[in-house]
């Protein structure tokens, strides 16, 4: 982290970062979020030296409990944190210097009535950028936020939920510098992420009160297939958006059995 004498150019944003054995991420990840005037990382029991890593990095280390995705251990420390506007960015993604002043123009233009700011993100499977499927591209991910101005899901796509008044801002003019996130590193990585995700997915729609039905689970399935392939992919990422397209529709289709499974229960 910078000196405390640059302590003043830094913005008035407390980062929050959930980690859990990402070591090889955060060097890079903590580097692109310097301009924070705060920087708290939720350590969830990681194995691989993840606390000692933070500290040497300068920031404050809370411990939590392993949670099946990291939004749930958000709350924990919302009430604790020194700003009021809070950016939380994963250990795989980086946030471009080029961003910051148009971060710091956002927030100076006046904000009374936003919760949440947009920034453009770029998703990256291994080291490639997608340019198709339903990740590729840039756009914006609402994931800076007014605390107290949002409520955090606890379903696994949720993210952060306005609070009544309050609107989106996306933030303009952005999209040649967006947010790295380095999604995916391989195909193991993607399967053991998104299993932990559809047995959640599976309680979150039963306790919302969605029931399972065969002609839906089909029709959706075969809907998001198609949307990720023929819709987004247009073919710019060869064989491995194919392959993503199918594993999208894959995974719809098990959100719903653990949906029907719920209801068996």
């Amino acid at each position: 982290m910078p000196a405390p004498s640059q302590a003043c150019s830094r913005l008035p944003i407390t980062t929050v970062i959930v980690c859990c054995n990402e070591c090889r991420h955060l060097p890079a990840c903590i580097a692109g979020v310097s301009f924070c005037d705060e920087l708290i990382v939720i350590d969830l029991r990681s194995t691989d030296g993840c606390p000692e890593l933070v500290a040497s990095l300068g920031a404050t280390i809370r411990h939590h409990p392993r949670v099946p995705f990291g939004q749930l251990a958000l709350p924990s420390v919302l009430g604790q944190l020194r700003n009021p506007w809070v950016l939380n960015v994963d250990p795989d993604e980086v946030v471009p210097a080029d961003l910051v002043p148009r971060i710091a123009a956002t927030l100076a233009a006046g904000t009374a009535d936003v919760g949440t700011i947009g920034l453009p993100y770029q998703f990256y499977f291994g080291r490639r950028p997608l340019r198709g499927t339903i990740w590729g591209g840039t756009r914006p991910l609402y994931k800076l936020f007014h605390a107290d101005r949002i409520t955090i899901g606890d379903h696994p796509h949720d993210g952060v939920m306005l609070r009544p008044g309050y609107r989106r801002a996306p933030l303009e003019n952005a999209e040649s510098c967006p947010v790295q996130h380095y999604w995916m590193e391989n195909w193991s990585q993607l399967f053991e992420k998104h299993l932990r995700y559809i047995q959640q997915e599976g309680v979150a729609r039963h306790a919302a009160g969605e029931r399972f039905g065969w002609k839906k689970a089909s029709v959706t399935s075969a809907r998001a297939f198609k949307r990720c392939l023929i819709d987004c992919i247009r073919y710019r990422d060869g064989v491995a958006g194919v392959l993503l397209s199918v594993f999208y529709g894959w995974y719809t289709w098990n959100c719903f059995m653990s949906l029907r499974a719920q209801g068996k229960g």
